[in-house]
């Protein structure tokens, strides 16, 4: 007797079940050159988002938009560059060496004062008084940066701070270039994560990596991610439309056969 007519069609759903199953057409055709790209878009937009996080408006920290060029034929770079009446530093001398970057970007010989607190000194303007007279006293050239911490009567609070430029200082050191270094060091210093030592060389070697190049505003970098995404996207089609075409070639070539 013949086979029932409905064994053809449990043969076919059959075989048809064990047929594999075929790729999402978006994943063919992508390929590993379009996951590279897609990637590359995701990185640039990671790295937008941790450039405004960390140095853009997000940071806290004031844009540099002044040109400011190191100083030149200025007195080598003086070790001895932190007075620290208060025992703030563990290691002192390590302080100091790291203050060397400092110079080194700038030409601007970095000198740090801590004070023991003075009662005599009540007035913000007395203390800025008495740090520009200590500058005239102490310091023998016109390309140091001053800066100056009087300690409060209370250990626990913090202190007043003022700074105090040589004649030539005043073209790095200008006042958008101190109130970036006065962020740096308000923000250091409130770092648990940092001891003294760091906390002084964190401030000021992140202030000149700041103030001798322009920071790029949030526009111009929203325009380099715009342009790159954009590009990435144009080479991400021609990839899906060139893989297209190599499918379209083999489906024809596989109909030939």
């Amino acid at each position: 007797m013949g086979e029932p007519s409905g064994g053809g069609r449990n043969r076919r759903r059959a075989t048809d079940g064990n047929q594999p199953r075929k790729r999402s057409v978006v994943h063919s055709r992508l390929g590993c050159g379009g996951y590279v790209l897609l990637a590359l878009m995701v990185f640039v937009l990671l790295f937008a988002a941790a450039w405004i996080a960390t140095e853009g408006p997000g940071s806290g920290i004031p844009a540099s938009t002044e040109t400011r060029k190191k100083l030149a034929e200025t007195d080598e770079f003086q070790h001895d560059c932190i007075i620290d009446e208060k025992d703030w530093f563990r290691d002192e001398a390590k302080a100091e060496s790291g203050l060397k970057s400092f110079y080194d970007k700038t030409g601007v010989q970095p000198k740090v004062l801590i004070t023991s607190y003075n009662p005599d000194l009540q007035t913000d303007e007395q203390k800025e008084a008495w740090a520009k007279q200590w500058y005239q006293t102490n310091v023998g050239n016109e390309n140091t940066f001053l800066y100056v911490y009087f300690s409060a009567a209370d250990p626990y609070t913090a202190g007043y701070t003022c700074h105090v430029n040589g004649k030539q200082v005043e073209e790095v050191m200008d006042p958008e270039a101190v109130q970036i270094f006065r962020m740096y060091w308000d923000r250091n210093y409130n770092d648990k994560g940092l001891d003294k030592d760091d906390f002084i060389i964190a401030t000021f070697d992140s202030t000149a990596d700041r103030i001798m190049e322009k920071t790029m505003t949030v526009p111009v970098v929203l325009g380099f991610v715009v342009a790159a995404v954009g590009i990435l996207g144009i080479i991400l089609i021609f990839v899906l439309v060139a893989n297209k075409m190599q499918e379209d070639k083999i489906k024809e070539l596989h109909k030939r056969r």
